[in-house]
Parts: structure tokens; sequence; C-alpha cells
């Protein structure tokens, strides 16, 4: 609110500033040379002040970008919340599905199933030495 009273000062201080060296032009020429400077400074003056409130106003509008979008994400964590809850309290059949929870359960339960299978091809390999050295004993004895 401060920002935009500073504003509009500052834009009433050129249309001023304008108003008064049109008028001096158009009514009388400006003989001193130091009139004018203190105009042009005065006119300088203004702008950089202008320059800075505009500057401010972008900051004010990037932090206010920044709180609207941090209260977005805490609206959203607040329905997410309520909702779990609502579960929670109410028992109800609708369940909450974390995917996350299973996403991270897929890859392990990929992981155990990768380590059944090498156990159960390192089991028949075993199998298969044990049916071929079993083969071998019947044969010798049938030889001897």
């Amino acid at each position: 609110m401060n920002l935009k009273h500073l504003y509009s000062e500052c834009q009433k201080d050129n249309i001023l500033l304008h108003a008064t060296i049109s008028r001096h032009s158009n009514n009388q020429v400006l003989d001193k040379k130091e009139d004018k400077e203190r105009l042009i400074l005065q006119l300088e003056e203004v702008n950089s002040k202008v320059l800075e409130l505009e500057q401010e106003l972008e900051i004010c509008r990037d932090e206010k970008l920044q709180v609207q979008e941090e209260k977005d994400s805490f609206n959203a964590k607040n329905i997410r919340l309520n909702a779990e809850l609502n579960y929670i309290l109410h028992n109800d059949d609708k369940r909450i599905v974390d995917i996350d929870a299973f996403v991270l359960e897929n890859k392990y339960l990929k992981e155990v199933l990768k380590q059944y299978k090498e156990e159960k091809k390192a089991a028949l390999a075993l199998v298969s030495r044990y049916k071929e050295a079993l083969n071998q004993k019947k044969l010798s004895n049938k030889l001897s």
C-alpha cells in the first residue's frame, strides 16, 4: 500500500514538473541556467525514485508469488492429511493409496523374486549334480 502511494506521488510530481516546464517554456523562456539545472536535478531525482519504487514493487510481486505457492502447497497437504485423518477416524472403506509405498514395495519384491530365481537355479544345479553322481554310482555298482 505504501509503495503504491509513493509511486502515485512520484507520478503526480512528474506531471507537475512537466506542467511547470511547459508553462515556463510557453510563458517565458528560462533565462537562468541555474533554474534549468535545478529543474533537471529535480526531474532526475523523481525519476530515480520512480525506478526504485518500480524495483521494490517487482520484489513485492515476486514475494507475493512465493507466498501464494507456499499457501497452495500447504492447502494441498492439508487436504491430504484431512483425508487420511477421516479414514483413520471413520474407518472408511475407501483406502488411501500411498504410491511411494507401492513403488518401494514393488522394488523390494522384484529383488526378492530375483534372489529366489537365483536360489532356484543354484538348487537345480545341485540336484542335477546329485543325479549325475547317483547315476554314476548306480553304473559303477552294476559294473562291479
